[in-house]
């Protein structure tokens, strides 16, 4: 019986601790966002967008954004300009 409660409470603390982890890549994402909404601005096109956020890429690590950032520049920079394209 206590090795059982000893499983689950081992159990229980390693989910926990993966929604930390969880909790720290979302807040690290979340700042790359924060980065780059502010950069974006400053930039004359995606390449230097993209040269401006590389040092801030280590904050994408263990997110899906991470394997795709080329793409993610691209999107936002699409967006970012979208706001102010006048037809």
């Amino acid at each position: 019986m206590q090795k059982c409660a000893t499983v689950n409470y081992k159990i229980k603390k390693a989910r926990g601790a993966t929604m930390g982890m969880y909790s720290l890549i979302e807040d690290n994402v979340n700042k790359f966002y924060d980065i780059a909404f502010e950069e974006i601005s400053e930039c004359e096109n995606v390449y230097e967008l993209a040269e401006n956020m590389q040092e801030h890429e280590h904050l994408l690590q263990g997110s899906s954004e991470a394997d795709c950032v080329d793409d993610l520049y691209s999107e936002m920079w699409y967006e970012y300009v979208s706001k102010y394209a006048t037809n």
